[in-house]
């Protein structure tokens, strides 16, 4: 299979994350290099990762049999998620949309949600990028030639030519930053996961953007 999706007769897509996840649990040394070279970076989930995924999984399951509200997580999700990903009809494109996504495993929004830097496709990984005139700007870089290279920030696509550039350094993390969710109450964080979950686009609740 990995060598099919290099050779370009099996589309990348096809090497989900969770199927990544299986093949690197083989620990074969080249196995995972040609991994890494093709689809992106995967780091070994700690003890510390598993509890905390854990943790949130008890607190989602305390809400009982409806542990959250559809239109209330779009608003969360609205909040703290949408300026970089695209859901159903809306949201941003600097992360992937997650439209098809795996939503309905919980381990694996938590996963994703709680530790972005543990998986990461190469065409989400962060370079930052030092100017001539002092200027430090961190995105992904969308693409490059010889006279010049545009980068995916947070906030705009930027076009920088090479004669400005000084340096640039790839990262080995994600343009999603950790923490997002820590700021919400454990109704909002139900709530968020509840909308993530859903198989389809869910109103919002009246008056909310």
């Amino acid at each position: 299979l990995v060598e099919a999706v290099r050779g370009g007769s099996v589309p990348k897509a096809a090497l989900t994350a969770d199927l990544v996840r299986q093949l690197r649990s083989l620990k074969d040394p080249a196995l995972a290099s040609d991994l890494t070279q093709i689809w992106g970076v995967m780091k070994e989930t700690s003890p510390d990762m598993k509890a905390e995924v854990e943790r949130v999984k008890r607190l989602y399951g305390a809400g009982g049999s409806q542990p959250g509200d559809g239109p209330r997580g779009r608003v969360v999700f609205n909040q703290i998620c949408a300026q970089c990903h695209h859901l159903f009809d809306s949201g941003g494109a600097v992360g992937p949309d997650i439209t098809g996504a795996n939503r309905a495993d919980l381990d694996y929004l938590l996963q994703n949600i709680l530790y972005p830097n543990s998986v990461i496709p190469n065409e989400y990984l962060a370079s930052t990028i030092e100017t001539k005139d002092e200027r430090v700007l961190t995105g992904m870089i969308k693409s490059q030639d010889a006279s010049g290279i545009t980068l995916q920030t947070a906030n705009e696509l930027v076009t920088l030519p090479r004669s400005e550039i000084r340096k640039i350094e790839a990262t080995a993390i994600s343009m999603m930053p950790e923490g997002l969710i820590a700021t919400l109450t454990e109704q909002q964080t139900r709530d968020l996961l509840y909308y993530l979950s859903r198989p389809g686009q869910v109103a919002l609740p009246a008056g909310s953007k």
